[in-house]
């Protein structure tokens, strides 16, 4: 599916990762979060520091809306033309105090409109997955812009075009989907799976291949399935048991009624030679 080339490069990026960003476009299917949560629990379990975020998404669970982890915001109401001046001390306990001090005459900012948000992404690799540019990230982009657009950025897609955006590109036509892709990059880079992250990843296969009766599986699906049995996943349950038809019940012999024969039939019959000529 990739070359070893291509496979050797990242490993050797990710070797040297301590912390690393999977991440989502809005709105993901059902297909893309499976392999997304998949990839960041195989790389929780590799014991690297590992987020995972996507700016829309009805049930996130551990998907984070804001991948900003590094600065501390606090927002509250207070109109400049009343701030004297901002300050800061450190208590005997050695804890940070922020004082906010207004002009003489103003009121202080009210504690209940305070609010605190984080900002300032920070990972060694980016990890993204099913997108052709980063604006597809949606609010993760506009938020993180400057640190995105400096990024390490490993792209993984079920799309034969490269990314521009990306140092490593996993991009194929020929895998069934996304999932395989993400299955065939840990099998490659050795990267073990929780049980959990197989399963979501075999679920996914074996979901777009129809149970595996479609044509686009290949040698390569049937070894990633294999690493992911091998890793605590297991095959869902079908049934190929065809329920054989349901015929009419035969009429008892005694119940046919006698056949009707025509009156002629009963009559002797007489066979004449035809003349000679």
């Amino acid at each position: 599916m990739f070359n070893q080339e291509i496979i050797d490069s990242f490993q050797k990026d990710l070797d040297k990762s301590n912390s690393v960003l999977v991440l989502l476009p809005p709105e993901p299917d059902e297909i893309l979060v499976n392999s997304g949560l998949g990839l960041y629990l195989s790389l929780q379990n590799l014991g690297k520091k590992t987020q995972i975020g996507c700016s829309k998404l009805d049930n996130p669970g551990p998907i984070k809306t804001s991948i900003g982890n590094k600065n501390l915001i606090i927002n509250f109401q207070f109109k400049e033309k009343d701030l004297d001046k901002v300050d800061y001390d450190v208590d005997e306990q050695g804890n940070f105090q922020l004082m906010v001090k207004p002009k003489d005459g103003s009121p202080p900012p009210d504690s209940k409109n305070i609010s605190y948000i984080y900002s300032g992404a920070n990972a060694d690799l980016v990890i993204v997955l099913g997108i052709n540019s980063l604006e597809e990230l949606g609010k993760l982009y506009s938020d993180e812009k400057k640190f995105l657009d400096q990024a390490n950025i490993v792209s993984l897609n079920k799309d034969s075009r490269p990314g521009s955006f990306a140092t490593h590109n996993f991009h194929t036509n020929s895998a069934t989907s996304i999932a395989e892709v993400t299955s065939f990059l840990l099998l490659k880079t050795k990267i073990k799976p929780t049980s959990e992250a197989a399963n979501n990843l075999l679920k996914e296969i074996y979901s777009t291949t129809n149970n595996l009766s479609t044509p686009r599986v290949t040698a390569d699906t049937f070894e990633v399935i294999a690493f992911l049995i091998r890793n605590g996943a297991r095959p869902p349950v079908t049934s190929t048991f065809t329920p054989p038809p349901v015929f009419d019940q035969p009429t008892p012999l005694n119940q046919i009624p006698p056949a009707q024969v025509p009156s002629d039939w009963k009559k002797p019959k007489i066979f004449r030679s035809s003349p000679s000529r």
